[in-house]
Parts: C-alpha cells; sequence; structure tokens
C-alpha cells in the first residue's frame, strides 16, 4: 500500500466501527497474554518436577493450569477471528460505497475518457485495501505483541541470554527493510495489470456482440492475451519477491537460534 500514511486515510472508516475494531484488539492481546504461560510452566516441570523428582500433586495441577489456558486461549482465538472477519467485511462495504460516492461525483470530461472497466476494476480492490483487517495481519500483530511478552518473560529468566535476543532485533528488522525493496512497485504494476485485464474483459463481454458482427474476435482474442502474459508476468514477480523476503527472514532465524545456542552452551 506504500507509505503508512495512506493508511491513515481509513480512519473515518475505523472510527465509525471502533468498538469493532477495539474488541479485535483486545482479543489479540488477550490471546498473546494466554500464550504464555504455557511454555514457563513446562520450563518449571521439567527443571523442579520432572528433572528433580517433585511431587505428583504439584505435577498434575500445573499440568491442569495449562490445560485451562489452552481452553480460554482456544475460545478467544475463536471469537477474535471471528470479530475479524467481521470487522473486515463491514470496512470494505463502506469503503466500497465511499469510492462509489466519490466516482459519481467525478466530472463528466474525466468519466467520458475512462473505461468502465477499468473503473470497475479499481472499484473491486477495495476488498484488497481492507486486507489489513484480514486475519494475517490479525497473526502479525498477535506474533508481535507475542514477541514483545516472550521478551520480558526471557529477561526475567535471563538476563544475558535476553539481551542478546533484544540485540539481534535491529538486525532482523534491517534485513527485512533491505530485502522487500521493489515488492511495493512490483505489488503496484501487478494491480494495474489485473485491472487492465479485468477491462478488457468488459469491454469485449460489454460488447461482444459487434465483435462477432464485425468479425473482430481474432484482434479481441489478441489484445486480451496480451494483457492476461503482463497479468502472469506481473504476478510471477511479485510472488519471486515475496518468496525472497519469506526465506531471508526464516534463514536469519534459524540462525539467530543458532547463535544463542551457542552463547547459551558456552
Amino acid at each position: 500500500m506504500g507509505k503508512l500514511k495512506n493508511i491513515l486515510r481509513l480512519k473515518n472508516i475505523v472510527k465509525k466501527n471502533r468498538c469493532l475494531f477495539f474488541e479485535v484488539l483486545l482479543g489479540i492481546v488477550l490471546v498473546a497474554l494466554l500464550g504464555l504461560p504455557a511454555p514457563y510452566i513446562m520450563g518449571i516441570i521439567v527443571d523442579d518436577i520432572l528433572i528433580n523428582d517433585g511431587t505428583t500433586t504439584i505435577f498434575y495441577y500445573m499440568i491442569g493450569t495449562i490445560g485451562i489456558t489452552y481452553l480460554f486461549k482456544y475460545f478467544i482465538s475463536a471469537g477474535t477471528n471471528y470479530l475479524t472477519g467481521k470487522l473486515q467485511t463491514v470496512m470494505a462495504n463502506e469503503l466500497k460505497l465511499e469510492l462509489m460516492t466519490k466516482v459519481m461525483n467525478l466530472p463528466m470530461n474525466y468519466l467520458n475518457g475512462m473505461e468502465k472497466g477499468y473503473l470497475q476494476a479499481r472499484l473491486s480492490e477495495s476488498e484488497t485495501i481492507t486486507t489489513i483487517f484480514s486475519g494475517t495481519i490479525i497473526s502479525t500483530l498477535l506474533s508481535l505483541t507475542s514477541a514483545i511478552a516472550a521478551l520480558s518473560t526471557m529477561l526475567t529468566i535471563n538476563l544475558k541470554l535476553g539481551i542478546i535476543v533484544l540485540l539481534l532485533t535491529p538486525f532482523f528488522f534491517l534485513l527485512s527493510k533491505l530485502t522487500d525493496r521493489g515488492l511495493t512497485e512490483k505489488t503496484k504494476t501487478m494491480m494495474e495489470s489485473n485491472a487492465k485485464l479485468n477491462m478488457e474483459s468488459f469491454e469485449i463481454l460489454n460488447g461482444i456482440e459487434d465483435i462477432k458482427m464485425l468479425n473482430g474476435k481474432s484482434q479481441s482474442l489478441k489484445k486480451f492475451r496480451l494483457n492476461l502474459e503482463k497479468y502472469v508476468d506481473n504476478t510471477l514477480r511479485q510472488n519471486k519477491a515475496i518468496i525472497f523476503i519469506r526465506q531471508n527472514i526464516l534463514l536469519a532465524s534459524d540462525l539467530g537460534n543458532l547463535f544463542i545456542l551457542i552463547i547459551a552452551g558456552i
């Protein structure tokens, strides 16, 4: 979507649905907090009970605590995902209405020079814009919240290793910034080619009678095929950029874990 400030253009729509928005955020925080006790308690079970022959009563008590935490996390996570889907749907529809209103207010000299299929394709992209509130983005926010809480726990358990993890954070940030160069432009190019392809489809279907009468099938299909090939090529370029970013971050994460393990072992 380009610069972060562009997202602020959705502030009026977010404001209309602020209650639902804050319910989603609250659910994210609760799920993140409920994910913290389990690994910590498991560590206590291994270190203090299994290895040091702790009592059976405490063992079952801790197992029960983890089980109850998982149940709460399950129901709150399911509710948050439902609210997320509702928020995305509501905002997508309101954005469509706002965009259609703006199109209706455009001057006639602009509309006369614009292909209707192209406008229709760009209007349909409103659903793509609202994916910033989709499950994927919510999962990203959830991971970020969990990471902050987990880092606090790590600093409490082992200050030295916690600081090492904290020092690695800027490295991941810089890596992601370096590897996502060009992704925004590739995404814009892909969406533009998709809009032109949809425009061509609309024009063919809208004037199919005239095309058949004037024997223009070959020319129309040739133009459609060219737009389709451009769209496929641009989509593959975008996919390559996304894969490259993901694999770089996964590799950095694995190397980071290995580095922490070496330091801990030493």
